[in-house]
């Protein structure tokens, strides 16, 4: 739908600028009421909309706690485990987390064990090495929320793991993930765009959400098998004879 939206022609031209985009595409999208433009969408599924967890926005990109070490263990560190009564107690310190160790260190873990008698330095005078700060979008390429509660909070702080969960994201139920779907279908059908469901042995659930969103039950196929190949042509010929007609 928003690759449709004549608001996003701007993007076109720089896409079409960087060579990312053939250059007849400029001008594009065309207006809605363009009437020399017909603007379709297929929409296809074999499943239906299922819960799932959104990260919050300051969650999702800059830098996270988490330390990686070029042996591919991590480790996290946790200000509440430094105690800044004084230095002695700032060096007595070991606020990070080593999961797959389950010990407490003075920094984080680059391959090797520090000595009990190493100072945790609030600001290192030597920098660490062979281990570095991860950016939470690259945590997020390799881990689920659930892991990074369990592994690096849980564990290391005690708690619930549905306390750490939601403070990292939250849930999207299934209810409204089909309201948001009809409510985008919607919005295309009521700026006239042509939009063609198919349900490709999906569930009722996802049946029922596909024929929502078709422009009417005759733009909606109810497919299996082979039967795929007959709903596709249909949509072809179907799309030649409006083009036609216009």
């Amino acid at each position: 739908v928003t690759l449709l939206d004549p608001d996003l022609r701007a993007a076109y031209t720089d896409f079409i600028a960087a060579s990312k985009m053939p250059a007849p595409l400029e001008g594009r999208p065309f207006d809605f009421d363009d009437d020399e433009a017909m603007k379709v969408i297929v929409l296809m599924t074999d499943g239906e909309n299922t819960s799932s967890e959104v990260v919050y926005d300051n969650y999702k990109t800059g830098p996270s706690p988490i330390w990686k070490a070029t042996d591919g263990n991590y480790s996290i560190f946790h200000p509440s485990r430094v105690t800044n009564t004084n230095a002695s107690t700032i060096c007595a310190s070991r606020p990070f987390w080593v999961p797959h160790l389950s010990v407490w260190h003075s920094r984080p873990w680059n391959g090797v064990t520090p000595l009990t008698t190493d100072c945790y330095q609030t600001t290192p005078t030597v920098p660490y090495v062979n281990t570095a700060v991860q950016n939470w979008n690259a945590i997020w390429q390799v881990m689920r929320v659930s892991y990074v509660a369990q592994q690096f909070y849980v564990r290391a702080l005690g708690g619930s793991q549905s306390t750490y969960n939601n403070m990292f994201a939250y849930a999207t139920d299934t209810t409204q993930m089909n309201a948001q779907l009809q409510s985008v279908c919607n919005m295309a059908k009521t700026s006239g765009v042509i939009v063609y469901g198919i349900a490709f042995e999906a569930p009722a659930n996802g049946q029922t959400q596909i024929r929502g969103c078709s422009t009417s039950d005759a733009h909606y196929f109810d497919a299996s098998g082979v039967q795929i190949t007959t709903a596709f042509r249909a949509i072809a010929n179907n799309i030649s004879q409006l083009r036609l007609t216009q």
